[in-house]
């Protein structure tokens, strides 16, 4: 279970960390852009 569960913190990192990176992305090329 434990090794479960580990797996699922990874994937759901992964995921979000992939999320926050297509977020900001755009708003760091926005804020370049404009400076």
């Amino acid at each position: 279970m434990k090794n479960t569960s580990k797996f699922q913190n990874v994937v759901i990192a992964t995921i979000v960390g992939w999320l926050v990176l297509f977020v900001f992305l755009p708003n760091l090329m926005i804020i370049a852009t404009s400076f």
